[in-house]
């Protein structure tokens, strides 16, 4: 018999209980780094100006290039840039002004942490350098979610390419 699993009757638990008291552990970390990166997003939202707007919007070149390089398999990460990326492009030419300043600066945010090489892991690295850019959209998309809608509303987009 193991010494985890002496312990675990010792102390008159189950194995059953010890394994749903780790996931726990383990959702709550998830909860804990969900949260510290929801609020760096925010910080960095926060700070965003008009001329980091309109340095993103002339980048478009470069966010083609580095969205072609996104590995198979991750569409709807794919869709999710160029949709942020359209609405904050339509935003500052004035073709869209039904959005909060907040929406379009955490956009903003998601697409220049998008840009960086240096993000937490690196992209470079093969199989795993875009989780942390998933997991950034994703925050992202749950913050502005009724925003990003009503665009894909009012562009006949459908909704389902995007959510």
């Amino acid at each position: 018999m193991s010494d985890t699993r002496k312990k675990t009757i010792k102390k008159g638990r189950s194995a059953k209980a010890v394994k749903k008291k780790r996931a726990q552990g383990k959702t709550d970390k998830k909860k804990v780094d969900e949260r510290n990166a929801r609020n760096k997003i925010e910080k960095k939202a926060r700070r965003i100006s008009d001329k980091d707007v309109r340095e993103l919007i002339d980048k478009e070149e470069e966010i083609g290039k580095k969205l072609s390089r996104v590995p198979g398999g991750m569409e709807k990460l794919v869709n999710r840039l160029r949709l942020l990326y359209e609405m904050t492009r339509d935003y500052w030419k004035g073709n869209y002004k039904e959005i909060p300043w907040y929406s379009i600066a955490m956009a903003v945010a998601a697409l220049l942490y998008f840009l960086n090489p240096f993000d937490i892991i690196m992209d470079i690295v093969p199989g795993i350098g875009y989780v942390d850019d998933v997991l950034v959209i994703g925050l992202v998309f749950k913050s502005i979610n009724e925003d990003l809608r009503k665009y894909c509303s009012v562009k006949g987009y459908d909704p389902e390419m995007y959510f």
